[in-house]
């Protein structure tokens, strides 16, 4: 696992620790499609994906790590992300986004969607699966937080699952939360270079068999952050999409 963290400027000089969200900031109400009806095929490549992403409104979602995508029986996909970063200063660790073939629908108007512990004790989204009655489980991994720098984090030991349902409008209600339930820590993945750029690195790759490509290929998805203490523009935190 690994937090989308940045370089924020405090009183003036530069320091590098977690953006933490707006207390009383209130998600945008706008949104870019419902689910009702979408014209738009769904993006037969990486470049077309990427390109739908870059059409989501910023003050609602610039960016977020994880990139998981659930296919829904109704022919929707919902993506599921960690920390996530809008324009505004808004931070929060769970957000989600709902595909209708090539529309895309910020979930909540990029609202929190897993519920925090308490300030110290948030959720990473781990995995998510759609259940037999058309709700989904998402499990997520308990963090803590330990100070205000980049890496100020643990392991919390233990996972906590939400069960969500997805609404017509494509918002997420949550039904209920499980038990704490001990267990040791995932494998959290390898880093990868992804350029010559000083700290920028990789990390949480994940593949989505369920996307039809053109080239026959899977569509990948890689988070991406850095580590050279420069707050970057936010679409350089975007997952990347990649064909593979």
């Amino acid at each position: 696992m690994a937090a989308l963290a940045a370089v924020v400027s405090v009183a003036g000089s530069s320091a590098a620790r977690p953006l933490t969200p707006t207390p009383g900031a209130a998600p945008a109400t706008a949104t870019r499609a419902s689910s009702a009806a979408c014209a738009q095929p769904f993006p037969t490549s990486a470049a077309g994906y990427a390109a739908l992403w870059a059409t989501l409104p910023t003050d609602q979602w610039g960016a977020g790590d994880v990139s998981i995508s659930v296919p829904l029986r109704d022919g929707r996909v919902l993506w599921l992300y960690g920390d996530t970063m809008s324009t505004g200063g808004r931070f929060v660790h769970s957000s989600a986004i709902v595909q209708t073939r090539g529309c895309l629908r910020v979930a909540n108007g990029g609202a929190q969607i897993l519920r925090d512990d308490s300030p110290t004790e948030i959720y990473w989204i781990h995995d998510a699966t759609q259940r037999s009655n058309g709700t989904v489980a998402i499990r997520a991994r308990l963090v803590r937080l330990t100070g205000t720098g980049t890496w100020a984090f643990e392991d919390g030991g233990a996972w906590r699952t939400t069960i969500v349902r997805v609404t017509a409008a494509g918002d997420l209600v949550p039904l209920w939360r499980s038990p704490l339930r001990i267990a040791p820590a995932p494998d959290p993945g390898p880093l990868y270079h992804l350029s010559d750029r000083p700290g920028h690195f990789g990390y949480a790759r994940s593949t989505h068999p369920w996307a039809r490509l053109a080239s026959g290929k899977t569509l990948t998805t890689t988070c991406q952050n850095y580590d050279d203490g420069v707050l970057h523009p936010l679409v350089e935190y975007r997952p990347i999409f990649t064909e593979s």
